[in-house]
């Protein structure tokens, strides 16, 4: 069994097991976030952090950089300590690892199930799918004026 080793963040293409589920990763909760974005008031082509990016709906990545680290990055160390990342799950080529049809399945599967778990906010019970909704409501709440405070999610470690 690999040791899956993370040294650094690589991307287009992931070059590790650890970069590779990032990847593919964000890239479920990106779209998580724009489903959200989609029905809700805000604009998801005005982002505030990455307005440099060359995606037309850059507002999901300044909303997932709050979560990322607390569903993508827990969920990938919680599997690896677990050992439930198998090597089968990866293909390689030269400077490149991509999950493979059964490491996606499998993958795809336990962000889900991570998404559906509950957490407390607040003194309330949110999934953290719901809590992705909270977020992008709340946000719209305060430009719109609707409230006079934006208080985001923060994670207590």
């Amino acid at each position: 069994m690999n040791n899956y080793k993370f040294d650094k963040r690589t991307n287009r293409p992931p070059q590790n097991e650890v970069n590779a589920m990032m990847s593919y990763g964000y890239s479920i909760l990106y779209s998580h976030y724009l489903s959200v974005l989609d029905r809700s008031s805000l604009n998801p082509q005005i982002p505030f952090i990455h307005s440099l990016s060359k995606s037309t709906d850059a507002l999901q990545y300044d909303l997932a950089d709050i979560l990322k680290p607390v569903i993508i990055d827990r969920l990938i160390i919680r599997l690896i300590r677990k050992k439930q990342v198998k090597d089968c799950y990866f293909e390689y080529n030269t400077n490149r690892c991509y999950l493979n049809r059964e490491g996606v399945l499998f993958f795809v599967e336990e962000i889900e199930r991570q998404l559906k778990s509950t957490i407390i906010v607040n003194e309330k019970m949110y999934s953290y799918k719901s809590l992705i909704s909270r977020e992008v409501h709340e946000l719209s709440k305060y430009i719109s004026g609707k409230s006079k405070v934006y208080k985001p999610y923060i994670m207590s470690w």
